[in-house]
């Protein structure tokens, strides 16, 4: 990975979401960077939700780490029913 390693906050469950996130949406969090696909929308309480456990997600664990186990927030709103992985991604070798 490169250094400037970052981590991709991606939807994997989307309930009845009145935000419009869906299945699939992501922003990208590189060094200081937030990075979100052009002309989509990211719901602000789902993005606050993830953005606590960022830095800490870039740097490996031990294997039996909670946040190598199961890298996953939920959005606060329990109405929403979002849930969303944080994957350590290379920016250099993703494509954006």
């Amino acid at each position: 990975m490169s250094r400037h390693a970052g981590v991709r906050v991606r939807v994997v469950r989307a309930g009845r979401t009145r935000c419009g996130l869906a299945e699939g949406d992501y922003f990208d969090a590189v060094g200081s960077t937030l990075r979100i696909p052009s002309g989509r929308p990211f719901c602000l309480q789902a993005m606050m939700a993830a953005v606590p456990l960022l830095m800490s997600r870039t740097e490996p664990h031990a294997e039996d780490h909670w946040l190598e186990r199961k890298p996953f927030v939920c959005c606060p709103d329990p109405r929403e029913r979002v849930l969303l992985s944080l994957d350590r991604i290379d920016p250099d070798t993703e494509p954006s």
